[in-house]
């Protein structure tokens, strides 16, 4: 039997099989004609109108539960929100156990900061990351994150996990903080938002790292993988 791996961090979601040998790290792809730096101002003009897109803002994706830590977000949100003009863009759903953080909202005084554009199309999606002036993404857990690979695709900066497989999926193109300390998540937004010379960077570094990924490469090294096993005579 052999195991693919999205990525070499992803190894304590493997504990299970930790008898089935060989393991295999293959890392995902992503759309790359679809994600990608948009420079046609109308188009990205009429996304931020459709979905009343505020000028300044923080971009976070996905489904809120636990494991996406969208929680200490928030606190960490609330911590730096008076020391920057951004509104905080939420493009996605509650999926569970979601109320305990989303009364954050609330309790955190957040109402007139946090915009939730709900579920956004994928036609769509590139212009948030092209609009956006921070992707923040301090999740728990993450198998792979492709999200990681479309921000960066689109020159938008990234918050991440130091834990897990974000560090090896971005390397040294984004902020990577201790996603279970808000202080530290707070301490990221501040650095980054507050340095434009470091935000070229981290752009710069993205565009090239995701050069990297693609799902002709992850289809190639998987058929490799496939092939040995023919060879052998193992069992997938």
């Amino acid at each position: 039997m052999a195991i693919t791996r999205a990525d070499e961090g992803a190894d304590e979601g493997f504990c299970f099989y930790q008898n089935f040998i060989p393991k295999h790290s293959i890392h995902n792809g992503f759309d790359a004609h679809h994600f990608r730096v948009i420079k046609d101002a109308c188009r990205l003009n009429t996304i931020k109108e459709n979905y009343q897109l505020p000028d300044q803002f923080l971009l976070w994706i996905g489904q809120i539960y636990p494991p996406k830590n969208f929680g200490r977000l928030l606190r960490a949100f609330a911590q730096v929100k008076d020391q920057i003009p951004h509104q905080l863009v939420i493009a996605g759903e509650e999926r569970w156990r979601a109320k305990r953080d989303l009364d954050l909202v609330e309790s955190l005084g957040l109402q007139d900061r946090l915009y939730f554009a709900g579920w956004v199309s994928h036609d769509d999606l590139p212009a948030f990351y092209n609009l956006a002036d921070l992707f923040v993404f301090p999740s728990l857990y993450e198998g792979f994150g492709i999200p990681l690979l479309e921000a960066m695709a689109c020159g938008c900066p990234i918050l991440t996990a130091k834990v897990g497989t974000p560090p090896e999926v971005v390397k040294e193109a984004a902020c990577l903080v201790n996603p279970r300390d808000v202080a530290d998540i707070a301490r990221g937004m501040q650095a980054v938002l507050s340095n434009v010379a470091l935000q070229e960077t981290m752009i710069e570094k993205g565009l090239k790292r995701v050069q990297s990924f693609s799902w002709k490469k992850c289809a190639a090294q998987t058929l490799v993988v496939l092939e040995s096993l023919q060879d052998t005579g193992s069992k997938v």
